[in-house]
């Protein structure tokens, strides 16, 4: 999900912020680094791990952005 991205096309990954979302204990993501994992500001800040539902059980996010982009 993205979070402070212009509202132009553009390629989102490198203009704006990313929040996570994915199954943590998925074989694929065995490896990721610290601030990549599910509730992450992607890799700038890393979420507490450990707090996510099972899959198929709804999770929610509550993120409050203030102060100018960084």
């Amino acid at each position: 999900m993205g979070i402070r991205t212009p509202l132009e096309k553009s390629d989102l990954t490198y203009s704006g912020n990313e929040i996570q979302i994915l199954d943590d204990d998925d074989a694929q993501y065995a490896h990721l680094d610290p601030g990549q994992y599910c509730g992450s500001l992607y890799k700038i800040f890393a979420s507490k791990r450990g707090a996510l539902k099972k899959v198929g059980e709804w999770n929610h996010y509550d993120i409050t952005v203030a102060g100018p982009p960084f």
